[in-house]
């Protein structure tokens, strides 16, 4: 079980680019009270794969890193996605679960 816990402030920047690239309401209560662990997915926002893409881009943007191909492809909701990034900002040591078994280790 994992112990990782994003801090508040790279949750609202996380949350703020998302409201931003997916053209959604600040106000949404969809991304206004996204807690980390509950499993949301892109989808939830109506996001298509170029939607999702454009997303992102502007998360590696944000937070200055990249996020290769094999590491992203397996994130399966949000909450990868920003365990994901958490790891590549070094807010966290714990390399995400979502990529157990598949060989990948984010470089940082």
């Amino acid at each position: 079980m994992s112990s990782f816990t994003p801090t508040p402030e790279t949750l609202q920047q996380f949350k703020d680019v998302l409201i931003e690239s997916l053209d959604l309401d600040a106000g949404d209560n969809q991304i206004a009270n996204f807690i980390f662990g509950q499993g949301v997915k892109f989808d939830d926002f109506g996001a298509d794969s170029i939607t999702r893409f454009e997303a992102i881009n502007a998360l590696e943007d944000s937070f200055d890193v990249t996020l290769d191909d094999e590491a992203i492809t397996p994130a399966k909701n949000l909450d990868d996605v920003l365990w994901l990034i958490a790891y590549m900002i070094e807010e966290t040591s714990e390399v995400p679960s979502f990529l157990a078994g598949t060989g990948v280790t984010p470089k940082r």
